[in-house]
């Protein structure tokens, strides 16, 4: 497993205290409550600029549920490739 913070991660958007919404990433740590541990922010004036953020901010959330499920996919696939060796007389 590696280091990152467990999830759930969420996003959500403030907009009181700056004119353009800012999104940020959210966890909740079992002793403090909810943490914030990263603002996603926007490198240029594109016309979808703020819908950009809106979808990067829900990918990095879901940041926790990918890496399980290719963690999960990636045993199965070690396991087919395992019987495969015993099928075929490899198994060293």
């Amino acid at each position: 497993m590696s280091g990152h913070t467990p999830g759930p991660w969420i996003e959500r958007v403030e907009t009181a205290t700056s004119e353009e919404p800012v999104w940020w990433i959210y966890a909740t740590h079992p002793e403090v409550g909810e943490v914030s541990h990263a603002e996603v922010r926007s490198g240029c004036d594109e016309a979808d600029e703020i819908g950009s953020m809106a979808a990067n901010a829900r990918l990095i959330a879901a940041a926790p549920e990918l890496l399980e499920a290719l963690e999960g996919m990636a045993a199965v696939v070690q396991m087919q490739q395992n019987i495969e060796r015993v099928r075929n007389g490899k198994d060293d």
